[in-house]
């Protein structure tokens, strides 16, 4: 919760601050941590950012939900990538087969 205000605030170098300081002391992010802050960097339309998280999070063997695909193909459409957000929405419909929607998806093929 403190990090999700931390990022409704701006505060983004505070909420990477207290993420650092779990890490220092040993406490493993899971994937609604990496969904709070994938999400607040979206807000703040840091995309790379928020795209690091997400590949972090693969790497580390946590996955991704159907929350960390919505907020950045939220994010890639609000800055006009269509391409890239419809490129990742039909990558994860073919991942997750369960993503709302990709029934009707299934249906046209």
């Amino acid at each position: 919760m403190l990090i999700h205000a931390l990022f409704l605030d701006g505060k983004m170098n505070t909420a990477d601050g207290i993420i650092k300081d779990m890490r220092d002391k040993g406490l493993v992010p899971d994937s609604i941590t990496y969904n709070i802050v994938i999400n607040g960097y979206c807000r703040c339309s840091s995309i790379k950012k928020a795209f690091s998280l997400h590949d972090e999070m693969m790497s580390k063997g946590i996955q991704p939900t159907l929350v960390t695909y919505t907020s950045l193909i939220y994010v890639l459409s609000e800055r006009d990538r269509m391409k890239q957000a419809g490129d990742l929405f039909e990558k994860i419909v073919h991942k997750l087969r369960h993503f709302p929607g990709s029934h009707n998806v299934q249906c046209i093929d």
